[in-house]
C-alpha cells in the first residue's frame, strides 16, 4: 500500500511540475492599478480627453501586446530596380489624388456620421494575441458592404482568409493588398465553416459566400491629413479599412473618451473607420474618427460602443493606407488570372505614360466572358480593353480577330472589374487574349506587375513563377513576353467567365429514360431537389450550335439529394458541369481545436505511459 501511495504522490508531483513550468513560460506581467493611475495622470496633464482602465490587454506581456499589431505596409525596395520597373509610391498617389479631388469632396459633408447606428457595422470580434488585425479589418470591410447592399448582418471567416491565402502570413502581419488579392481570387466563407483559433491551421475550402470585384485605395502614407477624402469614401463606399499606430500604452488601455497620440510612429495596426464627429474636443482642436477595433468588447468597454473608440483627427497617424471594398458578388463566376500574388506596388512601362499589356487565357470551361479585371496603378487613368481570338506563334507577337472593345477611366488607384457591354462567348480549350492600353495621368509605369524586388520585406514569402502568358508593347501592335531580369513575370489583368447555361430535355426517370416532360429547360430547372419546377429526374443537353454543352455534359445528368437539403448534389457524372447547383453548400468542416502547448501534451502522454506501466507491473506481481 505504501508503495502505491508513494508512486501516486510522485506522479502528482511530476504533473504539478509540468503545469507550473507551462504557466511560468507564459507568465503575465499585468499593469498594476497604481501604474494605470500614473498613466491617467500623464494623460490628464497632457490636456488629453480620454480615460484608461484595466482590460485583458493590460494583463499581457510586452511581447504579447506587440503581436496584436500586425499591419505591414508595402515599402519601397532597398536596392536598385531593373530598367522599366518602378515601385508605386503611396506619397505620389496622395499628391495626385488630393489635388484633383479636394474641392469636390468638401461639398455637403455632414458634421457627424455613425455607420454602427445605421446597422452597417457587424459586431466587434477578438483577434487575441495574433497579428491578424489586417485580416479582421478586411473582413469587417466586406461585412459592412454586405450589410449595406443586402440589409443583412454576416459573420465571415477571418481564419479561412488567413489559412487559404497564398502569402501564408496570418499572425505574421499583412496589409490590404494581400487581403484584397485573396478576396478577389477566392472570396469569403462563413465563420461557422472555419471558426477563428488565433493561429494558422489548414485551409478548409469553405463555400464562397461573397467574392470581391472592386476595391479602391483612398489614401497613402499621408492619410492622417486627408480627413475630407476619407469621409467622402465612407459615404460613397461604406465603412473603410484603415490603419494607425497602436503601440502607445494609452491606446491598449483605452476605456473611453477621445484618444490622442502625437508621436511620429508609423501605423502598425489595422482598424475599421465607421464614422466621425466634428464637434468632439481634443487637445489641439475638435473632431474625431469613430473606429471599430478587433480586440474584443473588454477593450474600450465604456467608449462609443464596447470595442470601439474615438480617435482624434490626425492622431496616431490614423487614416494612413485607407482603402475600401466597393462591390462584391455572390460567386459562381470563374476568374482566370496568372498574377497569383496580386499587385504589391510594382509597375512597368515603356518610357511614356502609355503602354499596352496583354494576357492570354485558356478557358477550362465554355461560357461567357462578362468582365475584365485589372489593378489600376494611377487615379484618373484611361484604359482601352480589346479582346482577341488569335495570337501569333512567335515573337514579336501580334493579336488578330478582335472580339470586343471597351474603354473608360479609373477614379482611384485600386482593383477594377469592368463589365463588358456585350459578353463574349469563349469555348473550352480555345485561347483568347485580353489586351489593355493603359494611359496614366503623369506616371510612366502604367502596367501592374506580379513582382517583388529582392530588397522587399515580403520577398522571402514570394515564390511566384511567371506563366509566360503576359505580353507588353510600346506601340500596341507588336508585343514581347514580359521578362524582368531574365525571369518571366505576370501582368495584373484577369478575366471573369460565367459558365454557359445549356438547355435540354427533362426526363421523368433516371438515366434519361422515360417520357420527356419538358424541353428547352436548364438542368437546374429540371431536377433541382429531385423534382422541382418540372418534376424531372434526369436531363440531357439538346442545345443546337453549342458544342460545349455536349463536351461538358457528355452523359446524362442524374441529380441526387443525399444530404436532404432539397437541392441536388454534384451529379454522378463528375464531368457534368452543366448540372452544378450554385446554391448547394459543402458539408461544414470540423473546426480545429486550439492547440495545447506541445510540452504539456508530451508530458501528459509520458505520465499516462508511466501510470499504465506501473499498473501492468503491479498486476503481474499479484
Amino acid at each position: 500500500m505504501k508503495k502505491i501511495l508513494t508512486t501516486v504522490l510522485l506522479l502528482l508531483f511530476l504533473f504539478s511540475a509540468v503545469i507550473t513550468t507551462v504557466t511560468s513560460t507564459s507568465e503575465k506581467t499585468p499593469i498594476e492599478e497604481s501604474q494605470l493611475q500614473k498613466l491617467q495622470q500623464r494623460i490628464n496633464s497632457s490636456g488629453f480627453h480620454y480615460k484608461v482602465a484595466k482590460n485583458w490587454i493590460t494583463g499581457l506581456t510586452p511581447e504579447e501586446i506587440s503581436q496584436l499589431m500586425g499591419y505591414r505596409p508595402p515599402k519601397p525596395p532597398v536596392g536598385t530596380l531593373p530598367p522599366n520597373v518602378s515601385f508605386r509610391s503611396f506619397r505620389t498617389i496622395d499628391a495626385g489624388a488630393v489635388q484633383r479631388s479636394t474641392m469636390r469632396l468638401t461639398t455637403g459633408m455632414p458634421s457627424a456620421y455613425d455607420a454602427m447606428a445605421l446597422g452597417y457595422v457587424t459586431p466587434v470580434k477578438n483577434q487575441y494575441t495574433c497579428g491578424s488585425c489586417w485580416l479582421f479589418a478586411a473582413i469587417a470591410d466586406i461585412e459592412s458592404d454586405v450589410a449595406i447592399a443586402d440589409s443583412t448582418q454576416s459573420d465571415f471567416s477571418e481564419q479561412e482568409a488567413g489559412d487559404c491565402n497564398i502569402w501564408n502570413r496570418f499572425c505574421n502581419g499583412g496589409n490590404s493588398r494581400i487581403s484584397t488579392n485573396y478576396l478577389t481570387k477566392k472570396g469569403v466563407g462563413n465563420e461557422s465553416c472555419h471558426p477563428y483559433v488565433a493561429h494558422g491551421t489548414a485551409c478548409y475550402n469553405c463555400s464562397i459566400i461573397k467574392n470581391v470585384d472592386n476595391w479602391r485605395v483612398i489614401t497613402g502614407s499621408r492619410g492622417e491629413t486627408e480627413i475630407e477624402k476619407i469621409k467622402a469614401a465612407i459615404l460613397n463606399y461604406g465603412p473603410v479599412y484603415s490603419t494607425m499606430y497602436a503601440g502607445d500604452p494609452g491606446f491598449y488601455a483605452y476605456d473611453s473618451g477621445v484618444y490622442e497620440y502625437w508621436g511620429a510612429d508609423e501605423p502598425n495596426h489595422a482598424i475599421q473607420i465607421i464614422g466621425w464627429n466634428d464637434s468632439l474636443p481634443y487637445s489641439r482642436g475638435s473632431g474625431a474618427w469613430l473606429i471599430k477595433n478587433s480586440w474584443g468588447t473588454d477593450w474600450g468597454a465604456h467608449g462609443p460602443y464596447p470595442g470601439c473608440a474615438w480617435v482624434a483627427y490626425g492622431a496616431a497617424n490614423i487614416g494612413d493606407y485607407t482603402s475600401a471594398i466597393t462591390s462584391c458578388n455572390d460567386g459562381g463566376i470563374q476568374l482566370y488570372y496568372h498574377d497569383e500574388y496580386g499587385w504589391m506596388g510594382y509597375c512597368c512601362g515603356m518610357g511614356t505614360n502609355t503602354a499596352w499589356g496583354a494576357v492570354r487565357f485558356i478557358p477550362a470551361q465554355s461560357g461567357q466572358l462578362r468582365s475584365v479585371d485589372f489593378w489600376a496603378v494611377d487615379d484618373n487613368m484611361q484604359y482601352e480593353i480589346r479582346i482577341f481570338d488569335n495570337i501569333s506563334d512567335s515573337s514579336p507577337y501580334t493579336f488578330s480577330n478582335q472580339l470586343g472593345y471597351q474603354n473608360g477611366t479609373t477614379e482611384e488607384v485600386g482593383y477594377y472589374s469592368v463589365s463588358l457591354n456585350t459578353p463574349i462567348t469563349v469555348v473550352k480549350g480555345d485561347d483568347f487574349v485580353v489586351q489593355i492600353k493603359f494611359t496614366a495621368s503623369g506616371y510612366n509605369y502604367p502596367i501592374p506587375m506580379d513582382y517583388l524586388s529582392s530588397g522587399d520585406e515580403y520577398y522571402s514569402d514570394w515564390h511566384a513563377e511567371g506563366s509566360g502568358e503576359s505580353y507588353v508593347s510600346g506601340n500596341g501592335k507588336t508585343f514581347t513576353k514580359l521578362s524582368i531580369g531574365g525571369s518571366l513575370t505576370d501582368i495584373g489583368i484577369r478575366a471573369r467567365v460565367s459558365p454557359e447555361e445549356c438547355l435540354g430535355n427533362c426526363y421523368s426517370s433516371t438515366n434519361c429514360t422515360g417520357s420527356i416532360i419538358a424541353t428547352n429547360v436548364s438542368c437546374y430547372e429540371c431536377i433541382n431537389g429531385n423534382g422541382g419546377a418540372t418534376g424531372g429526374k434526369s436531363w440531357h443537353s439538346s442545345s443546337q450550335g453549342h458544342d460545349w454543352c455536349f463536351n461538358d455534359c457528355p452523359a446524362c445528368c442524374d441529380g441526387t439529394d443525399n444530404d436532404g437539403d432539397s437541392h441536388i448534389d454534384y451529379p454522378a457524372d463528375e464531368g457534368c458541369t452543366c448540372c452544378y447547383d450554385y446554391t448547394e453548400t459543402e458539408d461544414t468542416a470540423v473546426p480545429c481545436i486550439p492547440e495545447l502547448p506541445s510540452f504539456l501534451l508530451l508530458s501528459i502522454g509520458l505520465l499516462l505511459l508511466m501510470f499504465m506501466g506501473y499498473l501492468y507491473q503491479h498486476q503481474h506481481q499479484y
